[in-house]
């Protein structure tokens, strides 16, 4: 079934005005994109241009496998996520849901949080807590 996710654009500016504004503000800065994800992913993401290794040995990618701590995918998260020069930050379903309370403590308009499916499974949007917040703030429900 298809559902209308996004009002129409004659009430855009009342929904989104605080984000349009912002995004107006941003016209002229250069944002990055960072990823934690499977390897797989991680690689796709790198061969199309996301990888950076900083000055300081910081990466803006993370591979997360079963072996991976718990500890080390929370670090990666929250110094993406208190990353001014990052726009987006690339997310597996798998490390979304290891990290659910951070991306739920997380609240800014950027970094912007994308999930993506895992490799041999589905998306579910009801496991999204990114899907929630955005059906929520234009009034809508997931289920």
């Amino acid at each position: 079934r298809h559902r209308q996710i996004l009002p129409p654009p004659e009430e855009w500016s009342a929904v989104c005005g605080e984000n349009l504004s912002m995004a107006a503000g941003l016209q002229n800065k250069r944002l990055g994109v960072a990823a934690i994800a499977d390897p797989d992913t991680i690689t796709g993401l790198c061969l199309g241009g996301i990888g950076e290794r900083r000055a300081d040995g910081s990466t803006n990618v993370l591979a997360v496998t079963l072996e991976t701590a718990q500890a080390t995918v929370e670090a990666a998260m929250e110094r993406m996520l208190a990353d001014e020069s990052l726009g987006i930050i690339v997310l597996s379903q798998a490390v979304a849901g290891r990290v659910r309370h951070l991306l739920t403590r997380h609240t800014a308009t950027l970094p912007t949080v994308l999930t993506l499916p895992d490799k041999g499974s589905s998306y579910e949007p009801l496991q999204d807590p990114i899907m929630a917040r955005v059906s929520q703030l234009l009034g809508g429900s997931l289920d």
